[in-house]
Parts: structure tokens; sequence; C-alpha cells
């Protein structure tokens, strides 16, 4: 069997053959979601698929999911956006760790939009994610703008260290173009890690659009067999008008604290540089000025010994 195939997953059909299909990434009303966890969890029943609640910045659903899970296999997860921009996917093996790694790295970093960038650098999130038993994702890592993995790497470095910490690449993401997934799928194959994939979710009827399966259905030997690339992921990418509802539900939250985002951005970002270019700037007229006071100096004793010469030879 194709590890990993774009088309619309056949879940029904793979449960009966013995794989556990898992959509590994969906939202809630607990981050820029539409849906309540009860829901989700009576729609992944009816549809016969597990799922991996990664708000950003939040854990509340994923907790709550867990606990409510009765047969719904869950793995509990976050999706936490780094700094600079780059959205990193932790997936544990319970909820106790999850909730350790969320008040010791997440909680009292979080800016004025809960759900947007964190006060912490792309190395200070995935770095400590060894410390616990924990499986590393990229979700979207082709995506657009400030999103995109390769364009983070090229602007701040880090690849070794992105290398040493990630355990996998999502190569499906039902909610990018397929552009977006074709490249994430080479980026996967040359840095030959393991693979996910997920919706990307963030209402009732994209769940399950992409899954994640293997033959495990212990948690934690479900993340290892994904580690060890005996997973596979299936999906496909949802129609573009399909995404506006859901879509326009998640920048409303979102504009709810673009003010304060533009301003705290401004104070952090923008303003930093701009100081930094009028030092510069000054730096370099100084340096300027000096040239050429130096210059001049130098044209001045050159001339003053000339002068000399001439009136000696003539004495």
């Amino acid at each position: 069997m194709i590890q990993i195939t774009f088309q619309k997953p056949q879940v029904k059909e793979l449960n009966k053959l013995g794989f556990n299909c898992v959509d590994m990434h969906f939202h809630t009303k607990y981050s820029d979601g539409i849906s309540k966890i009860q829901s989700v969890l009576k729609k992944a029943r009816k549809r016969e698929v597990g799922v991996a609640i990664t708000d950003h910045n939040d854990i509340r659903g994923a907790i709550e999911a867990y606990n409510n899970r009765n047969g719904v296999f869950m793995v509990p997860g976050i999706e936490v956006t780094s700094y600079e921009g780059p959205d990193i996917l932790l997936y544990f093996c319970n909820t106790q760790e999850l909730q350790d790694y969320y008040i010791k790295y997440i909680k009292n970093f979080k800016g004025k939009d809960p759900n947007g960038r964190l006060k912490k650098s792309f190395v200070d999130l995935i770095e400590p994610s060894q410390n616990y038993n924990c499986l590393v994702s990229l979700p979207h890592p082709c995506g657009v703008l400030w999103k995109s993995i390769p364009k983070f790497i090229e602007k701040y470095g880090h690849e070794k260290k992105l290398l040493e910490h990630v355990d996998a690449v999502e190569v499906m993401n039902s909610e990018q173009m397929k552009k977006a997934n074709l490249n994430a799928l080479k980026l996967r194959e040359q840095w030959k890690k393991a693979f996910t994939g997920g919706s990307d979710g963030h209402s009732l009827w994209e769940l399950g659009s992409t899954v994640t399966f293997s033959y495990e259905h212990n948690l934690e030997a479900f993340l290892e067999s994904i580690r060890k690339k005996k997973n596979y992921v299936t999906g496909k990418e949802v129609y573009l008008p399909k995404r506006v509802i859901p879509h326009t539900v998640a920048l409303r939250k979102h504009a709810t604290y673009m003010p304060q985002t533009l301003m705290e951005d401004f104070k952090t970002r923008v303003k930093p540089k701009i100081k930094y270019y009028i030092n510069k700037k000054r730096v370099n007229a100084r340096q300027t000025r000096l040239g050429s006071a130096i210059s001049n100096w130098k044209a001045y004793k050159k001339t003053k010994i000339f002068i000399g010469n001439i009136i000696n030879k003539s004495l």
C-alpha cells in the first residue's frame, strides 16, 4: 500500500482492514474554530474517525475531548505559533504532559491575541519538547508568508535545531492548496522525516477530510508508529468556496485583537528596526564626517610639506 495518497479517505473501509484513522489537526471554539467539543465527538463517532484537537495556544478543548471521549480515539495536542510566525504541532501521550508543557511554555507567553504569536521563539518552543513523550510535527510547512518553513530557515537559520527536534512534517492539509501540499511532501522527502496529515478543520463538515492511519490502536503506540514511519496518510484539499464560512469566523475572532496586535507588533518588531536603521544612519554619517576630516587633515599635511620643500629649495 502507498503510504501517502491524495484522495478522499475511505475511513469505514480502512477501519474494516484493521486500521485506526485519525484526523491529526482540528480546531474548536476554544481557538478559531466554531465547533463545540460534544459536537466534534458526536461527528467523530458517526464518521468512525479519531481526532487530535489542536487548538491554537490552548489546551481546554483537547483535555475536555479526551476526558469525554467515550470510545472515540483522541490524541491530546496543541498547535503553537512561534514569535517568528511558523506553527508547531505537538501530540502527547497523555493530558498530564500536555498540561505541564502548556503551563511552562505557553500560558504566560501569549500576546494580545491569545491564538496568535507567542512571546517565545521557534527554537524555544521545540527544544523543551524533548523532555516529554510527545511527537512534534510541522503543520502546513509550505504555507504563505511567515508560515513558510523554508522562508523561516532562509531568514533565521536554525535548520540544524529544527532537524534535531522535529519528528514529522504535515504532508497533507485539507486547508492548503495542492501545490503547497506537494511542496510539503518534497520537504519531508528532503529531510527524510516522518509524516502526518490532518484536515486543519475549523468546522464539523471538514472533520476527517484528511486522516493519518496505522494498525496501532493504543495512543503511545500510534504516535510511535508515526515516528517510525509505519503509518499512512490519505486526504484531499477542501474546495475553496467551502472554506469561506469557517474562515470568516476565524478571521472575526482574530480581528477582535487586531488593533492591539498591530500595536504590539509595532512596539516589538517595527520600532526596534526603525531605531536600528536610524542609529546605523547616524553612525554612517559620523563615520563619513570623520573620514572627511581625516582626509582634509592629510591633504593639509601634504600641502604643508610641499610648500615647506619649495621654501627650503628657494633659500
